[in-house]
């Protein structure tokens, strides 16, 4: 009788953590520590502990939305075969049709569940409420088929297995009732057996679901409808009931236990993300803009260093040697081109980068290229179709590999384009 549940939790790390983890130093949305309770973030217990932030429980319920769904229908697959199989182990044994017919609206309610939940994706936001129906509904249904199966096990009795008791006691009623009060007592508590069996799927599905709204409702209701109930049959009322009851109240409280824990350690996961994700983002825009205004405050500088290089060689002496100043101009301005195109570079490195093909000629684009160094260029002038800024990044690589990895003291340089012949022209 005893199932342990195990959620997925999200564990802390402890402030022993091993070095390079990053960390984002942001303050979080819940609490500067690293513990975070839930029941502080949450509603009172008979909401299910629904958390005070809507979006944080829409966004809850929507993560385990598929996990409902797929566990809802598991349940309802094996739910359908136990309801059908069992009415016709029952007719195979000769027992009268009424108890296998009070199956019918057990098939009929898990068979029209299964449909709105498999087939139409809109009850799916439901699935809650449909898997809280369907536990009240199945637990209301098991005590009615205890009633059906004592009444027809107790006849089926009479009739087939003690038919000559019976007929031997039918000159003595007092005698006869006596017997069927015997049997009823052992057939019912036979009956409630099962029943417990029967109810015990629906309960571990409500465990697997959680604690919601809905949910507790149903658990509410159970108590009540069984104190309705069980006057309405007699053969409950038998000392022999309380005994299973009694194990029964304790299998329902150990598993209730469960689907409280179950609840607080899905939420307390989810929490546990939802604010590291909603700090890491903040760290990360953080970040960016940092870069953002970085980047702004480089290419400004270069261009003033730039400026202030070029108004210097349009002054200085033809005959004096700046080679090494012109470098130096070309640099900067090479470090400008990168600086424009740092989105392009961040769409590249998360591969979301779009190739955009713009006319180039190609002679004063190697040109641009390669001001600044010392490589020989052996590239047609002629207008073709490629994107500069992707073509730019390649090109200033290959460049800066030819240098960092060629001679080291002397470089000799050549840097080679051809135009293969478009097939097509």
């Amino acid at each position: 009788f005893f199932f342990v549940f195990y959620s997925p939790a999200c564990t802390m790390a402890s402030s022993s953590s091993p070095a390079h983890t990053f960390v984002p130093v942001v303050p979080s949305p819940v609490s500067d520590s690293a513990t975070v309770h839930v029941k502080d973030q949450s509603r009172p217990f008979w909401t299910g502990y629904q958390f005070k932030c809507d979006k944080q429980e829409q966004e809850y319920f929507e993560r385990h939305k598929l996990m409902l769904v797929r566990a809802f229908q598991a349940w309802g697959i094996i739910r359908l075969i136990y309801d059908t199989l069992l009415p016709l182990s029952y007719l195979s044994r000769g027992l009268a049709p009424s108890i296998s017919v009070a199956y019918i609206p057990n098939v009929v309610i898990t068979l029209i569940m299964l449909l709105m939940v498999s087939c139409t994706s809109r009850f799916r936001k439901y699935i809650v409420l449909i898997i809280s129906m369907a536990f009240a509904v199945f637990v209301i249904s098991t005590g009615v088929m205890v009633h059906v199966q004592t009444n027809v096990l107790v006849d089926n009795a009479l009739k087939s297995h003690l038919p000559r008791v019976v007929k031997r006691l039918a000159t003595d009623p007092e005698a006869l009732q006596e017997l069927e009060d015997y049997l009823t007592i052992g057939v019912s508590e036979t009956a409630v057996r099962e029943a417990s069996w029967n109810v015990l799927p629906q309960m571990l599905l409500l465990v697997h679901t959680g604690l919601w709204r809905s949910t507790m409702m149903s658990l509410i209701a159970i108590p009540i409808a069984f104190g309705v109930a069980i006057p309405a049959f007699p053969e409950l009322l038998q000392r022999h009931f309380w005994s299973p009851l009694v194990l029964d109240v304790i299998v329902w409280g150990y598993l209730f236990g469960n689907l409280l824990m179950t609840t607080l350690n899905r939420r307390r996961s989810f929490l546990l993300e939802y604010c590291f994700q909603t700090a890491l983002e903040t760290a990360v825009a953080a970040s960016r803009q940092a870069d953002s205004i970085l980047n702004h405050t480089l290419k400004n500088t270069m261009g003033d260093a730039a400026g202030n290089i070029e108004m210097f060689l349009d002054t200085v002496d033809s005959s004096t040697d700046v080679v090494y100043l012109r470098q130096s101009w070309a640099s900067l301005r090479g470090g400008m081109r990168a600086c424009q195109h740092r989105q392009a570079y961040l769409h590249l490195a998360a591969q979301k980068y779009k190739i955009s093909l713009h006319p180039v000629a190609l002679l004063e684009f190697a040109t641009e290229l390669t001001s600044g160094r010392q490589v020989r260029l052996n590239v047609p002038n002629v207008t073709v179709l490629l994107d500069p800024t992707l073509c730019g990044l390649i090109f200033d690589n290959v460049l800066n590999n030819a240098f960092k990895h060629g001679h080291p003291v002397n470089p000799d340089i050549e840097l080679t384009i051809e135009c293969a012949a478009d097939e097509h022209e």
